[in-house]
């Protein structure tokens, strides 16, 4: 069984290029298996143009070459919008976590202070820090229980 092979008008036609460019190609050595048929004219088989990268085409079937494209393009867009998507969601749950840990902070000072343990103050990542005197950062909550708070005065407003 033979490949098949075309005369240089055809086989221009099938790949898409000229016929000047098909007969260089020829009179160059690149189709080193062109023949000339039983009426002179010159054939050229497939196995030579796929060799130099051309790629016959049929003209009988339709090539989609557009919608190929705006599918590519819809695909694209699709995928930019879920980025997105993923994205905020991601910065969403990054402010929850920081939220979370800002929290875990504060819940863990009240059992220190719950328990009677020595509390250090320390900010929270999402508090700015405050400057307290260096004999506030220590507080021991036994100590100030042992005291009784001072009440204020009162005054009496009026007259017995």
């Amino acid at each position: 069984m033979s490949r098949p092979s075309w005369t240089i008008v055809e086989a221009a036609e099938l790949c898409g290029v000229s016929k000047s460019t098909v007969r260089r190609y020829r009179e160059s050595g690149k189709f080193p298996n062109a023949f000339k048929d039983t009426g002179g004219a010159w054939k050229i088989p497939i196995e030579d143009l796929l060799a130099v990268g051309w790629s016959p085409i049929d003209p009988t079937q339709s090539v989609p070459s557009e919608p190929i494209q705006n599918d590519a393009n819809e695909r694209i867009a699709e995928l930019e919008r879920a980025l997105e998507l993923e994205r905020v969601k991601r910065e969403a749950a990054e402010r929850i976590s920081a939220q979370t840990q800002a929290n875990l902070a504060d819940l863990r000072t009240a059992l220190k202070m719950l328990e009677g343990q020595a509390v250090s103050v320390t900010p929270t990542p999402t508090e700015q820090p405050v400057s307290l005197p260096p004999e506030r950062e220590q507080v021991n909550l036994h100590e100030q229980a042992s005291e009784p708070p001072e009440q204020p005065k009162r005054r009496r407003w009026w007259r017995p």
